[in-house]
């Protein structure tokens, strides 16, 4: 484990800097399956293939139980909108391909049935009819329930979806068929956070499995949410052995710097890192140019596709937000040598 610090997180970039992040909602609607259980209102709720039931007291809990599979976590308002859920199940699919490379591999049966699909789009698509119609249930479950409300008096809650192998997987897979997996889906309302300063403690190694959400990784903190815990820290950031700042245990990391006292740093388009254009942000070294906000000597650091980092769908509005304002972007985890240039540090949910 490499060597632990604390450094205190700053107000979120300059104020009125960075807009508001640009969350796309979707509405799931009602449910096409009939609960089999009475749930109490305002406790937690799981489906688990058809059934729906009490879930466990916590989401780690649910996690830790299936340790062996991926998952993702989303934001829930209004109700039935899910913010971002098509990049949440685009980032399933993503998941389920890290994960069948390992040894021993898993989504056997899955991975089969993607090859067989007509496009990518087509696979998000059939993936999506599989899980709404659990999470409808889910969520109109919850909607007696009075939901946390954040600062703009939103109602909130918490989504998280473990998707399994079958445990008997079919013995054809078609194009058009629902993929063979098995679907959990557990919420609870969910504690709205607002942005406030904040401590973090630097401590730990690079994640295994970083490019993909698995569930183990909730069994696998537990040393560093203790250590987490004894600083009184809100979140703990991994680093490499070169000290560079990659993650937090589930947040991406940022710092806002001033390129003027930086050094070895290579900007790139931000418009290109925004969209996701991973060839254009390799070669691009184009710099943005400012758009009256004030931005043209200041520099975002954050990982990228190239390191032991998860790529956040929060993380991705971020770096739209970034490019709306002419914010230059560099794809390049901060040192804790490059402490005299920053200007603001925060962090986001993956």
């Amino acid at each position: 484990m490499s060597a632990t610090k604390c450094c205190h997180l700053q107000q979120v970039c300059r104020q009125g800097a960075i807009p508001a992040l640009c969350s796309k909602p979707t509405f799931i609607g009602r449910n096409t399956i009939m609960p089999c259980a009475a749930v109490a209102q305002k406790a937690p709720v799981l489906v688990s293939g058809n059934e729906l039931g009490q879930g466990p007291a916590s989401p780690q809990t649910l996690l830790a139980e299936n340790k062996q599979w991926s998952y993702t976590t989303a934001l829930v308002r209004h109700h039935y909108h899910v913010v971002d859920w098509h990049l949440h199940v685009e980032r399933l699919v993503r998941n389920m391909q890290v994960l069948g490379k390992q040894h021993p591999p898993r989504y056997s049966a899955f991975l089969h049935w993607l090859e067989q699909q007509p496009s990518p789009a087509d696979a998000v698509t059939l993936l999506q009819q599989l899980i709404n119609p659990r999470v409808a249930l889910v969520l109109h479950q919850l909607q007696g329930s009075r939901l946390s409300q954040d600062a703009n008096g939103q109602n909130e809650a918490m989504l998280v979806v473990v998707l399994r192998d079958p445990h008997q997987p079919p013995q054809d897979v078609i194009a058009g068929s629902l993929p063979p997996l098995e679907v959990l889906v557990w919420s609870n309302v969910h504690a709205a956070a607002n942005s406030k300063p904040g401590k973090v403690l630097v401590a730990g190694d690079p994640r295994p499995l970083a490019l993909a959400k698995h569930c183990n990784w909730v069994v696998a903190r537990r040393p560093l949410e203790a250590l987490k815990a004894q600083a009184n820290a809100d979140e703990v950031v991994l680093s490499n052995t070169s000290g560079a700042l990659l993650e937090g245990l589930a947040s991406n990391f940022f710092v806002v710097a001033d390129m003027a006292q930086l050094t070895g740093i290579r900007t790139m388009d931000s418009n290109a890192t925004a969209n996701g254009a991973t060839a254009n942000r390799a070669s691009s070294a184009e710099r943005v140019n400012g758009t009256g906000s004030g931005t043209d000597d200041l520099v975002l650091l954050t990982t990228g596709a190239a390191h032991a980092a998860l790529q956040g769908i929060t993380q991705r509005r971020v770096l739209e937000a970034a490019a709306s304002i002419g914010l230059q972007v560099v794809e390049q985890p901060a040192g804790p040598n490059q402490q005299h240039a920053w200007r603001e540090a925060f962090i986001s949910n993956w």
